[in-house]
């Protein structure tokens, strides 16, 4: 599983170091702020300011610019370049791992809970996301299995009166992917584990897991604070018009779950959109409401459903607590839920159509559930080898069919060419101490070397905002992240 894994994320000539893994937002932005930040660090200082653009802005306490979830501090000693690479990589190897740990644990045999985890680090809401260069969201995506695997784990008083080491697990692992640079796949994460810990254990011990889990999250209040305390001077509370990458998954991308290019292909040229789709805004539904997961996990989850309303099967608690929150989630990103919300008056979470996050791990362990009642239905029959055969077939076609449609987006970038130093020296020298105007996606090596007026981000200073919102004259509800 964790080879299949790397090997769908590492192309060949990443691995050999004549290219870099293509992800926009990560050259745009993130790679920048990786590098100022190694750069403090090399010189014995945690950075709280950013002086490179936007007039200066918060940094620490901004967890999209400087995220203390571990798996983001221990690669800091990598080139930026190499680092998202080896983020994505890491990323979904744990979300492989920890799902299929949940999925032993709900006494899945391992081959079945292997294709599991594989499934939910290879859907394409995951996958996708790698060309966008969602760093900080992916480094978040391990989130859910982890949490339920936990909570599964401390569900039972322990043996003995010794403390009790699976809270303690607990609580640590809610404070570390509360500190990602993403926090909303987290949040989905921390409920659906909450209301599992009510559904799975006795009230009292449903008590104490709670009372773990929310002692985890005040431990990173050292971090979580001082983002609090900035999302209220952010353009975030600030009364604007919903942004136009803040989307619902629209009801005709339902369809995109068994036909993904139905909309169009990635086509990744800015000039063009990065897509052709044909329902507008493209770029916005292009990065948001990919969730392609293969053929599989669907029939397998109809199969189950059918079986199991037909008294054929039954299923376990946790079973059927997997179904009603994937459907759920599923429905939660619809746009009638848009419709019963306020259009403005700040944005905490946005674009319900990420739920699907939540619809995309049920789907996983529906796959390999699957796997598991057809092993063993036939352990005791002639039929076994047959059986094992056709679950070889329908595992191959399906790893197949899902890393086809991942390499659309999983895309060598040559490196970055180094300008000439003389070229480099001779702007500094015309620059001095003057601020200056670069164009985000030209991609240039000394981007965000110098003081940049412009700003790219999703959690601007208010006053700020208004301040470039009044020289260009633009009106007083107008929500953009990308200021030029």
């Amino acid at each position: 599983m964790i080879v299949g894994v790397i090997a769908l994320y590492l192309p060949p000539g990443v691995l050999r170091g004549d290219f870099e893994l293509l992800g926009f937002d990560f050259l745009m932005l993130h790679q920048h702020r990786i590098d100022f930040a190694q750069t403090e660090i090399a010189h014995g200082r945690l950075p709280a300011w950013y002086p490179r653009e936007f007039g200066g802005a918060p940094f620490w306490a901004n967890v999209q610019n400087f995220p203390f979830i571990p798996t983001r501090l221990i690669l800091l000693w990598l080139p930026p370049a190499k680092l998202f690479a080896a983020g994505v990589i890491l990323s979904a190897v744990l979300a492989a791992w920890f799902t299929f740990l949940f999925a032993r644990r709900l006494n899945l045999g391992a081959a079945p809970a292997a294709l599991a985890g594989w499934t939910f680090a290879a859907g394409g809401f995951y996958a996708s996301r790698i060309a966008a260069g969602h760093l900080p969201l992916l480094e978040a995506y391990p989130a859910l299995p982890l949490l339920l695997w936990l909570v599964e784990h401390a569900r039972q008083p322990a043996n003995c009166d010794r403390f009790d080491r699976r809270l303690l697990w607990l609580g640590a692992a809610v404070a570390m992917m509360s500190l990602a640079g993403h926090p909303q796949l987290f949040v989905y994460a921390f409920v659906v584990a909450a209301a599992y810990a009510v559904v799975q254990c006795t009230r009292r011990r449903a008590v104490i897991v709670l009372t773990a889990m929310f002692a985890g999250l005040l431990s990173a209040s050292a971090v979580l604070y001082p983002m609090y305390l900035l999302i209220r001077r952010s353009s975030r509370v600030l009364d604007l018009a919903v942004a136009g990458n803040d989307l619902t998954l629209p009801y005709a991308r339902l369809l995109a779950a068994f036909f993904p290019w139905r909309d169009g292909v990635p086509t990744f040229n800015p000039a063009d959109h990065f897509a052709e789709f044909t329902t507008p805004p493209y770029t916005g539904y292009f990065w948001d409401t990919v969730w392609y997961i293969g053929w599989w996990p669907w029939i397998a989850a109809i199969a189950l459903l059918v079986l199991l309303l037909r008294g054929k099967i039954c299923l376990s608690r946790p079973a059927l607590f997997i179904i009603v929150a994937s459907v759920l989630a599923l429905a939660f990103a619809l746009p009638w839920v848009r419709a019963l919300t306020p259009a403005t008056g700040g944005t905490f979470l946005r674009s319900p159509a990420r739920l699907v996050y939540i619809t995309t791990f049920g789907l996983s362990l529906a796959g390999g559930l699957a796997v598991h009642f057809l092993l063993l239905m036939f352990r005791d029959t002639r039929r076994r080898n047959i059986v094992i055969g056709i679950v070889g077939i329908i595992a191959a076609v399906h790893i197949a069919d899902l890393s086809i449609h991942d390499r659309f987006f999983i895309r060598p970038n040559r490196a970055t060419a180094q300008l000439l130093p003389e070229f480099e020296r001779e702007i500094k020298e015309q620059i001095g101490d003057g601020r200056v105007g670069i164009e985000l996606t030209a991609l240039l090596p000394f981007d965000r070397k110098f003081d940049d007026a412009g700003i790219f981000d999703s959690i601007l200073l208010s006053r700020t905002y208004r301040a470039f919102l009044a020289m260009k004259n633009a009106p007083p509800n107008y929500n953009n992240q990308w200021l030029s």
